[in-house]
């Protein structure tokens, strides 16, 4: 009897040691299913990170080519036009045909580019001659205007001012310009932000993501997307966005910035640069 006791404690002790290594072999098997789920599941988000980063660097670069292409136009335009209009100048126009060749030079640029707003002029002999009658410009002074200046600088090549509300119209928009000849003739086109953007070139973008253009100080051109902030805060969100890109701190797929909430966002952020003039800022919130 004392035996058959010995045997029974010997064999559920064997149990007891075979279910426990059962249980822990388990364990070690649903823990290294765990483990490759946890390892699949990262590189599975880190894909989806690269293949958002791959689209979002193809869909910027489409649109950078698209917003370059407007620039570069609007540069050429204003090359060609000063040409032509030195060569009025030199065969002694009057004020009247001068400004009946600005209005067709205008009628024109607002033609090929399917704009509206385009406003052509020129400082000669320090006056401002336009396709359109500004008021007070027989007191203007061209000698403190930015684009005057920056051209008269340039010494021929083709100029970029900053953004600025235009104190005529109160748009906001830019100057571009070019000094037309050795008398510091100027020929300028002022071109408004509403008019360098349109939504439906804009329509290939990612459900969700933000679409922003800003110049080299951070200041928006255009931007579509569904921040309810201010327009002042939106610009110094960007403008701190910008300064993280420039610092390399978003040079990987899975980098993040802080919002305007304070809380972590996860994106995807491509920027180009375009003529050492304008930024193109790509936005995609993931979290």
């Amino acid at each position: 009897y004392a035996n058959k006791n010995i045997w029974s404690k010997g064999i559920k002790g064997k149990v007891k040691k075979y279910i426990r290594k059962r249980a822990l072999f388990g364990l070690m098997i649903l823990l290294f299913f765990i483990v490759l789920s946890i390892i699949s599941l990262m590189m599975v988000r880190k894909k989806i990170l690269d293949n958002i980063q791959l689209m979002g660097e193809e869909v910027s670069e489409h649109l950078l080519i698209k917003e370059n292409g407007k620039i570069e136009n609007y540069d050429m335009f204003v090359r060609t036009a000063s040409i032509w209009l030195d060569d009025q100048i030199k065969k002694n126009r009057t004020e009247k045909e001068l400004r009946e060749w600005m209005k067709n030079y205008t009628d024109y640029i607002n033609q090929e580019l399917n704009t509206k707003k385009v406003e052509v002029y020129a400082a000669i002999n320090k006056k401002i001659i336009g396709a359109t009658y500004w008021e007070g410009n027989e007191t203007f002074d061209v000698d403190k205007a930015e684009w005057y200046n920056l051209a008269i600088l340039a010494n021929g090549n083709v100029i970029y001012t900053d953004i600025y509300r235009d104190v005529r119209t109160g748009e906001i928009g830019f100057t571009v310009a070019k000094k037309i000849n050795e008398k510091n003739d100027i020929l300028a086109v002022d071109i408004y932000l509403d008019e360098l953007s349109e939504k439906e070139e804009i329509s290939e973008l990612p459900v969700g993501s933000s679409y922003y253009l800003c110049d080299v100080k951070g200041n928006i051109i255009y931007s579509i997307h569904e921040n309810k902030n201010s327009e002042a805060e939106i610009k110094v969100y960007i403008q701190k966005v910008l300064e993280e890109i420039l610092e390399g701190k978003h040079d990987v797929a899975d980098s993040f910035t802080i919002d305007m909430q304070g809380k972590k966002k996860e994106f995807i952020i491509h920027c180009l640069k375009m003529d050492g003039y304008l930024y193109l800022l790509y936005l995609i919130v993931l979290f």
